[in-house]
């Protein structure tokens, strides 16, 4: 079974899944996620339409050819009962994070000592007394006070903030996009619900500790590092390209020229002008391979494509160049630069 097809099967039952749940607050989770994480990815730019006809045809299937689900959808739709828990329990949460605002009333008490804020308003009737916040900012405020929520807040932007932000090796791109999507729909379900169970809280840490690249091996060279200029030496040697966790490029033979900052090889005609990349060589050896990471800079002449390495050469670095002089017999021009 192909790979790509078996991803597809399963995000479509995941999309069936969120119907399912008849829950609002995870259908707009969905569709906000869904929409801003193939925006930002300009690789899914293009499916967007098509995903969003797909997603309209799955769902029209299902409420149709599923028993039931129509008329429950329906009246789960036009509850009103929830909205007035939420606004009830809302201005409740107000009135005692107004009465202590620092420091709270203490963690996980705002079922208990909620019922005498509750107040009768015209048009709502008096619903929601026992429930928990359908907010997880506002109840960590009362619950923790200004200090507590903030802390929460600042935890949350820094770990999960900084795994999607930070730039990270382009073989978690996927990963990112994907923490992009499922933070937007934790996001919406936090601020429409107490999201009290387990399982999304524990996989917005866990998808986040995936991501983040501060512990990755790769040396960021700064500006003026990436532009020094060293005299290319070149070989012929199998060749992937690897683009925001894809392969989008592979050769069994091709000609490289390499050096400590630069790599220019014949262009695949499909990498794109700034886009992170993972290379890897095996020159001569089939047991030896190189891992270099680096950014495409853009065409150097008819036919060919430079990359900027990121990191410093590794280790195999000496074992690299006596393959490559070998193979070069002499220094020679970078290709399309001669």
């Amino acid at each position: 079974l192909d790979k790509r097809l078996f991803a597809l099967g399963i995000a479509g039952l995941c999309g069936l899944s969120v119907l399912f749940t008849l829950t609002r607050s995870v259908w707009l989770g969905a569709v906000v996620a869904t929409i801003v994480a193939m925006l930002v990815a300009p690789r899914l730019r293009r499916y967007l339409p098509a995903v969003s006809l797909a997603a309209v045809m799955a769902v029209l299937g299902a409420l149709l050819l599923v028993p039931g689900l129509l008329s429950l959808s329906q009246e789960r739709a036009g509850n009103d009962r929830s909205v007035w828990d939420r606004s009830n329990s809302s201005y409740a949460a107000l009135r005692m994070l107004a009465e202590r605002p620092l420091l709270g009333h203490g963690w996980d008490t705002f079922r208990e000592k909620s019922p005498p804020y509750f107040r009768q308003r015209p048009g709502y009737p008096l619903t929601g007394a026992g429930i928990p916040v359908h907010n997880v900012l506002l109840s960590n405020a009362v619950e923790l006070g200004l200090f507590g929520a903030l802390a929460w807040g600042l935890a949350l932007l820094v770990g999960v903030g900084g795994a999607i932000f930070r730039r990270g090796p382009p073989e978690l791109y996927p990963w990112r996009i994907g923490l992009i999507a499922f933070a937007l729909s934790w996001g919406a379900a936090a601020s429409l619900g107490p999201l009290g169970y387990a399982w999304p809280n524990a996989m917005l840490w866990l998808w986040a500790g995936i991501v983040c690249s501060w512990r990755q091996p790769i040396y960021w060279a700064s500006e003026d590092e990436r532009t020094e200029g060293v005299p290319l030496s070149r070989l012929s040697a199998p060749l992937r390209i690897v683009t925001e966790g894809q392969v989008a490029y592979s050769f069994d033979t091709s000609t490289v020229a390499l050096d400590e900052r630069r790599l220019i090889f014949m262009d695949p005609e499909d990498l794109l002008a700034d886009e992170d990349v993972v290379v890897t060589l095996w020159p001569g050896d089939p047991d030896f391979s190189l891992t270099l990471a680096g950014r495409v800079s853009g065409p150097t002449g008819p036919g060919h494509k430079e990359i900027r390495l990121f990191d410093s050469p590794p280790a195999e670095s000496e074992r690299l160049q006596a393959i490559v002089l070998e193979a070069a017999g002499e220094r020679q021009p970078a290709p399309g630069t001669a």
